[in-house]
């Protein structure tokens, strides 16, 4: 329901009130959505036809007038207004068949005609525009015939254009007006507003209010996620930082206040140290792996007093680095009988060879010198091995 006042005489307010049911504008509204239209406003035909009208300057001749809207669905809108006031419009449908709607439509307009008289106190009417679809020209001429000619009856058209027919300029009327609504130009029956309130388009000032809500509630959104979801575990990330940190600076003050680049080239300079040391330890023999190999079948009666390992670059080996291993073992035997001391050394010594974790290594192992000799107070044989 909405309504639109105009002065009518001194001291005295016409009042136009417009209402729908509920039930019908919402039927309306959903076939139009389905559509995937997207209706912006609602008003009745007699507001978009009088700001076409009085866009175009064809009621101010005419201080009473009407005007009729054929719709292609057979439906007919009778509009009568004066002096700025609607005292009547009300709808009708034909059937589609010429000869009973012809009778029909004189008889509504004739009932609306009397009606607007009972309103006014008299007020004649005199000019009566029709629009819409259908052969107008042929209803003019119909409905000034049913009237003697005493009322004019006028089709309303849009200014001429080349290449539009009036027929479908006709037709194009309510449109008209409804369009002119969105550029500002007002209706002289009033701005009637049937949509709710609720579906209507906002405008500057309420939109930059409900962007300033939306923005702030956001706001407060992220805020809780952060301190809900995301702080406690920065909290965690800070609190592992500061276990890896503290060790550090504990050992070099300095560490919290150097620069990211200070830092990179400390870690490059670490990083071709380990690499130095890794290269190191892939070259070197494994001591245990050494010391097992001559520990495991070695004869009881055999200790050894000095292990020598040594590397040396080899003369014609200066571009490629390679080393030549050396290896040079020292000890004794004792078994208070000289030929069973220097058969076991020898026995033993022909042995290693045959051992991989030395043949790796070393491609010959042979018994250097073995001698007789006396060492506090006892007789025993020394030996020397060299493996190369």
């Amino acid at each position: 329901l909405d309504y639109h006042t105009c002065p009518a005489h001194k001291n005295i307010m016409s009042v136009t009130a417009t209402a729908i049911r509920s039930e019908v504008l919402e039927t309306c509204l959903q076939d139009l959505r389905s559509a995937s239209a997207k209706v912006l406003m609602v008003e009745p035909v007699y507001s978009a036809v009088g700001r076409a009208f009085s866009s175009l300057n064809i009621t101010q001749k005419t201080s009473a007038h009407g005007f009729v809207v054929l719709q292609s669905d057979g439906n007919v809108n009778v509009t009568l207004a004066a002096k700025g006031v609607v005292y009547l419009s009300r709808d009708f449908l034909l059937t589609g068949k010429m000869e009973e709607d012809k009778g029909r439509f004189c008889e509504e307009l004739k009932a609306s005609m009397d009606y607007f008289y009972k309103l006014t106190g008299g007020d004649a009417i005199g000019q009566i525009f029709l629009a819409g679809t259908g052969d107008l020209k042929v209803w003019v001429e119909h409905l000034e015939h049913a009237f003697n000619y005493a009322l004019r009856f006028d089709v309303a058209n849009l200014p001429n254009a080349g290449n539009i027919s009036p027929e479908i300029l006709s037709t194009l009327l309510v449109a008209f007006g409804l369009a002119l609504r969105s550029l500002g130009y007002r209706s002289p029956f009033g701005e009637i507003k049937l949509l709710p309130g609720e579906e209507r388009r906002t405008g500057l000032q309420q939109f930059l209010t409900f962007l300033g809500i939306e923005c702030v509630v956001i706001l407060a959104l992220f805020a809780m996620v952060r301190l809900i979801g995301f702080q406690p575990y920065l909290m965690s990330l800070k609190a592992q930082e500061e276990a890896i940190l503290r060790p550090v600076i504990q050992a070099d003050p300095g560490f919290a206040f150097k620069t990211l680049d200070e830092l990179t080239m400390e870690k490059e300079n670490v990083r071709a140290r380990v690499g130095q040391l890794e290269r190191f330890f892939d070259d070197r023999i494994a001591p245990p792996d050494f010391l097992t190999a001559f520990g495991q079948g070695m004869p009881q009666s055999i200790s050894l007093n000095d292990i020598l390992f040594s590397e040396e670059i080899m003369p014609d080996e200066t571009q490629t680095g390679k080393r030549k291993k050396r290896l040079k073992v020292q000890g004794n035997c004792f078994l208070g009988n000289a030929e069973k001391e220097a058969g076991i050394i020898a026995a033993w010594v022909k042995a290693l060879p045959g051992k991989k974790d030395l043949a790796d290594y070393f491609s010959e192992i042979k018994l250097e010198e073995i001698k007789r000799g006396k060492i506090q107070g006892r007789n025993l044989t020394s030996f020397s091995i060299v493996g190369e």
